[in-house]
């Protein structure tokens, strides 16, 4: 069976949009469709699935909470058992998706990994070990453009800029993905948040 991509840390997001560039889906790796990455039994059933399959593409999109910046306005959380073993854990599923990466680039294959622009993540030395293959590129997008929304706190549904990093060996997707958003020439009445 044909398997064009596969989703790693995604539910099936792009599976959805797959019949209109003519794509075949291959799975959808997620705890929403069974998927423990926490346990080493489903990485490697997992990573045993992807050199089965050979997918020429990989969507990789980890949990990135304890990365975050935002963080840094409650230190007393960095010192919290809840956060050291959600790290811990978020640690584990990173190097699973490095190990991918890397799987991808040695076989020639495509990829592309997202977290947020400002997360401290991508100054750790299992990114940069991919960010430092040749062909890879970090490109900075934003997703509103593609439809990203959220729910404000007075209940109105809107878009919302949230800044990614994109990193990825396909200077389409890049080029793709790599769009910021130009909320800045509306009226204050009009901007999204």
């Amino acid at each position: 069976i044909r398997m064009d991509f596969v989703e790693v840390f995604n539910p099936g997001n792009f599976a959805e949009e797959a019949d209109r560039f003519d794509l075949c889906p291959g799975i959808a790796m997620d705890l929403r469709t069974g998927w423990n990455f926490d346990l080493a039994v489903e990485r490697k059933r997992a990573f045993a699935s992807v050199e089965e399959n050979d997918p020429e593409f990989l969507v990789l999109s980890p949990r990135c909470t304890p990365f975050s910046v935002i963080l840094n306005f409650r230190p007393e959380l960095y010192e919290s058992a809840e956060y050291q073993e959600t790290l811990r854990k978020c640690m584990v599923h990173l190097e699973f998706c490095v190990k991918l990466m890397h799987r991808q680039l040695d076989k020639g294959k495509k990829f592309v990994f997202e977290h947020p622009w400002s997360a401290w993540s991508w100054y750790l030395e299992a990114l940069t070990s991919v960010m430092a293959r040749a062909g890879v590129m970090l490109v900075k997008g934003d997703q509103c453009p593609f439809g990203q929304t959220a729910v404000d706190r007075d209940g109105h549904e809107g878009l919302v800029q949230k800044r990614s990093g994109w990193l990825t060996n396909s200077a389409a997707v890049a080029r793709r993905v790599g769009v910021l958003c130009d909320n800045w020439y509306y009226l204050e009445e009009d901007k999204h948040r």
